[in-house]
């Protein structure tokens, strides 16, 4: 599999302030605030820790939503 990096910036988890069961994890580049991560948690959503710094994930892609994309977080 090949990686592309897509950016560097900090990875936050949204939460709904209408309904405090649904919640979103988004990540912008530090300085043009360019979005590069922005997927909504489910309960199948599955992680795994692919090294001690390292969380992989599945999850739709920001700019297609209906194509999944594995991502690495470090």
């Amino acid at each position: 599999t090949k990686w592309q990096e897509r950016g560097k910036g900090i990875v936050r988890v949204n939460v709904s302030k209408e309904d405090s069961k649904k919640a979103r994890i988004v990540m912008r580049v530090n300085q043009s605030l360019r979005l590069i991560l922005n997927t909504q948690i489910f309960s199948t959503l599955h992680f795994d820790k692919a090294s001690d710094k390292s969380v992989r994930f599945v999850a739709p892609d920001v700019d297609t939503p209906e194509k999944p994309v594995s991502y690495l977080l470090q």
